[in-house]
């Protein structure tokens, strides 16, 4: 007889205990499997619950970021967003005027 999960030595092993004490070992056997079983399904659980919590982490991190550089009634582009996006031009440019000047 075969008995899955356990291999040769382990029957070996089994067949020198009497019935109660087989009762015990296979008790406590399905017991541990039951108890990683249950462990595992509250470990996959948890991990869902992060990343879905992550995702809507990031939504929120980007709606707010929209909503931080728009006018909430034209819904156009405000002053500050002009200001990043006309510093880094600024930055760009200066990059490559030195960029150039170290060339000629």
């Amino acid at each position: 007889m075969r008995i899955e999960g356990l291999g040769e030595t382990d029957l070996t092993k089994l067949s020198n205990h009497t019935n109660n004490e087989l009762k015990k070992l296979v008790i406590d056997a399905m017991a541990t499997r039951y108890d990683d079983q249950i462990e595992n399904e509250l470990l996959y659980d948890l991990v869902g619950r992060y990343v879905l919590l992550a995702q809507k982490l990031d939504e929120k991190i980007e709606e707010v970021n929209r909503l931080s550089i728009t006018d909430p009634l034209t819904q156009t582009y405000n002053r500050l967003h002009f200001a990043n996006v006309f510093e880094n031009e600024q930055k760009d440019l200066t990059d490559m005027a030195m960029l150039l000047s170290y060339n000629v």
